[in-house]
């Protein structure tokens, strides 16, 4: 009898470690969809989960001062909205320069469109 509870608390112990591993593991891609908020030119809405998975994109290549075993932190953790502060560019400079940067050398070296030189490729206005 002992022995059966035992086996059953070392089976609810490993389901519990399969959870948690992959509750780590889906908080560590993060979020499918992510949406930029802009107040003038409309909100950017982009899929993270596409960037990484399909365009096979890095952690670092966004998130720059990142190393490969840290989690990422918010852009704006180190890029203020209104001021450029220390070495960091104000926000919105951050996001030009690193997504419409980005899209245009994708667009010249392999051919694609991304959207990189109309505000409206990207931002869309609430209605």
């Amino acid at each position: 009898m002992v022995k059966r509870i035992i086996m059953a608390l070392v089976g609810l112990a490993f389901l519990g470690s399969i959870v948690a591993l992959s509750r780590v593991t889906a908080e560590e891609k993060g979020k499918d969809v992510i949406v930029l908020k802009s107040a003038k030119a409309g909100d950017v809405t982009l899929s993270h989960k596409k960037h990484t998975e399909e365009y096979k994109i890095k952690c670092t290549d966004c998130h720059h001062k990142t190393k490969e075993e840290e989690t990422p932190k918010a852009c704006s953790s180190c890029h203020d909205p209104k001021e450029k502060k220390d070495e960091a560019m104000i926000l919105k400079d951050a996001f030009h320069g690193q997504c419409k940067g980005c899209h245009t050398k994708v667009n010249k070296e392999q051919g694609k469109k991304a959207p990189d030189k109309k505000c409206k490729e990207c931002h869309v206005k609430k209605q």
